[in-house]
């Protein structure tokens, strides 16, 4: 929704022979509609803001924080802003995974199932 209509975006399923990859593309915060999705993926790659302000046009971090752990630990954070400091605490890997996440992603490197 972006104030005046809904705005399609499509998030993706991937299969392997043994896993699921659940991508979300850009999607807003609205976890009771994409829980399934969540639940079914061994790997989600959220989209994620980490501006001081929710745009609402994707997921903000704040908001991600209070999904359940068994969701947020198969999480990897996405398409979030570079070099932004928030309460004084620079975004980084090891505060992701004090938060219960995977991690966010990193260009270059390989993500392990």
């Amino acid at each position: 929704m972006d104030g005046y209509s809904i705005v399609p975006s499509y998030g993706l399923m991937i299969h392997s022979s043994n896993k699921k990859i659940y991508y979300t593309s850009d999607a807003q915060f609205n976890p009771n509609q994409i829980k399934d999705f969540y639940n079914q993926a061994d790997l989600i790659i959220q989209d994620c803001e980490t501006a001081p302000f929710q745009s609402g046009v994707h997921a903000h971090y704040d908001e991600l924080k209070t999904l359940a752990p068994e969701t947020k630990k198969k999480m990897i954070l996405t398409h979030y802003q570079d070099n932004i400091i928030t309460d004084g605490i620079a975004w980084s890997q090891e505060r992701a995974k004090a938060d219960g996440f995977k991690g966010f992603a990193e260009k270059g490197k390989e993500i392990k199932l």
